[in-house]
């Protein structure tokens, strides 16, 4: 079994060649690429997932913080996290910039 993939995923890599020196080009030129730039590189997925990605649910929380709606449901003033982070602790930096949402609050847990 072992061998066989090892097969499939050399002749994947042979036949990707292009895609992933495409792919590391475009890596060395900008350091990070975000998903339109590897959609530009790779072109669009050839398949289209039932339930929301995790890009998606990350997009979503940046439409809802900058929806009006969005800042009569936080928190008031010392209610929730109080801008410390949101650990509820002390020793947190207030600052007026709205929390956003990070790649690990977005994504599942490995398994």
């Amino acid at each position: 079994m072992v061998d066989g993939l090892y097969k499939r995923t050399v002749s994947l890599v042979e036949e990707k060649k292009h895609l992933i020196e495409a792919l590391a080009h475009a890596l060395l030129e900008k350091e990070v690429l975000n998903v339109e730039d590897i959609a530009e590189v790779l072109g669009e997925r050839p398949f289209v997932s039932d339930g929301m990605r995790n890009i998606d649910k990350y997009r979503l929380g940046f439409l809802e913080e900058s929806s009006p709606s969005s800042e009569s449901s936080s928190p008031a003033e010392g209610e929730g996290d109080g801008g410390d982070g949101g650990d509820g602790g002390e020793g947190g930096v207030e600052t007026d910039a709205p929390a956003t949402p990070t790649m690990a609050a977005t994504q599942a847990p490995v398994r």
